[in-house]
């Protein structure tokens, strides 16, 4: 249903982070003996999109996921390799947009933003170590994506573009 392509070396095929109406949450690197898949976390619930923390590097990425049950998930890989998958919300079911980015004036706060059948727009904010959740829009009807962009260039937090059926 989403991919994202990693940071990787220059002279190493990158791995591509996907998720699927499966419930997996996998890396595909393609190599010359064909594809390698790694799965990174799974469940009975499908997932549906994908987005990584802006500064992502070979060795420290993050990934947000949802889920079609409402859950959102945060993935951080770190130095060892090891992956470290926790839930951030519990929303309602319906999640079809993740966006990761700078949304709050402090650059110390992680922010992802979320966007779905519930029609709302919903900042997640990380600070001293607790998320909290607040909306930014509501819609007339249900949302089906949502992506970070930069086109205010008068502040120094990120904008969202998002599309729904209204």
């Amino acid at each position: 249903r989403d991919a994202v392509i990693l940071p990787s070396a220059p002279d190493q095929a990158p791995e591509i982070a996907t998720v699927s109406r499966d419930g997996k949450l996998r890396l595909l690197t393609l190599t010359p003996q064909g594809p390698r898949w790694e799965t990174v976390y799974e469940a009975p619930m499908g997932m549906g999109r994908i987005a990584m923390k802006p500064g992502a590097t070979r060795t420290s990425v993050v990934l947000y996921t949802t889920h079609d049950d409402g859950r959102i998930l945060r993935h951080e890989r770190g130095a060892s390799r090891e992956w470290v998958s926790e839930v951030i919300y519990l929303g309602p079911q319906g999640a079809r947009g993740v966006a990761a980015g700078r949304f709050a004036a402090d650059p110390a706060t992680e922010t992802v933003a979320i966007y779905g059948y519930s029609k709302k727009v919903e900042i997640l904010a990380r600070a001293k170590g607790r998320w909290s959740v607040t909306t930014a829009f509501e819609g007339l009807a249900e949302g089906h994506w949502i992506t970070t962009a930069e086109v205010d260039g008068r502040n120094a937090t990120d904008e969202l573009v998002v599309c729904g059926f209204d």
